[in-house]
């Protein structure tokens, strides 16, 4: 038996994305929260291990001059 469907019930379901947009969506809204678990994870894990790590000491004063002091005797870095 055939029924007869007004125009608003069509565009309504002409309004509906197709299926693999809808299952992308599903999937998306069920892949956000552990996403955000996972960058909440990642940021804390930074917090704590990055004051861990012992920055690398600056060169000091005495080391800068001698190696001032090779460059000039070797004629810079550029040796022809």
């Amino acid at each position: 038996m055939a029924k007869v469907v007004d125009m608003a019930t069509i565009n309504a379901l002409a309004a509906i994305p197709a299926l693999p947009v809808l299952q992308a969506q599903v999937l998306g809204t069920m892949l956000a929260p552990i996403t955000s678990l996972a960058c909440v994870l990642k940021q804390s894990l930074r917090r704590t291990a990055l004051p861990l790590r012992r920055p690398k000491p600056l060169p000091s004063k005495s080391g800068i001059k001698q190696q001032n002091k090779q460059q000039s005797k070797s004629g810079g870095y550029y040796n022809v």
